[in-house]
């Protein structure tokens, strides 16, 4: 008997269902119903999975979808990848906002001018092209600018 399974949701998203020891002589249906409605509902189907089916790499995991075995989509990932670049770039933002500020406070335009030029770098990483020409989880990955490093 199995005891993983991929779980199909209405949103097109992928969960992973473990039957616990206790559970183990029931089948998936029996389990679904023990569920809450609000989240019963949201289960279009389910599938039997090995563990070596289940990707091991987690980031990307709210891009899982399912297409006869759990893939990425790619759309999804791509925007969970920009959001984790302008996670990495908040606190550089914010250094650089400190830093600007003391170039201001003595009127240094020239620092002013080149820190606003680093700012702006740093908002337009989520707008690279590689991002969008990305195919794979795998090229999508190799897409980290040194600016963010």
């Amino acid at each position: 008997m199995h005891t993983r399974y991929a779980i199909k949701m209405n949103d097109g998203s992928v969960a992973i269902m473990q039957i616990p020891d206790e559970y183990r002589n029931m089948i998936p249906t029996e389990i679904i119903k023990k569920w809450p409605e609000s989240e019963r509902t949201k289960v279009v189907s389910f599938h039997a999975i090995a563990d070596t089916d289940i990707p091991v790499d987690r980031t990307y995991r709210n891009a899982w979808s399912w297409n006869g075995k759990i893939e990425h989509d790619m759309v999804k990932a791509r925007n969970i990848h920009r959001d984790l670049m302008r996670q990495s770039r908040k606190p550089k933002l914010e250094t650089l906002d400190a830093a600007y500020m003391r170039a201001d406070e003595v009127s240094n335009t020239s620092l002013k001018a080149q820190i606003a030029n680093q700012k702006q770098a740093l908002r337009d990483v989520p707008a690279i092209p590689a991002i969008e020409t990305a195919a794979t989880i795998e090229q999508l990955k190799t897409v980290w600018p040194e600016i963010l490093k």
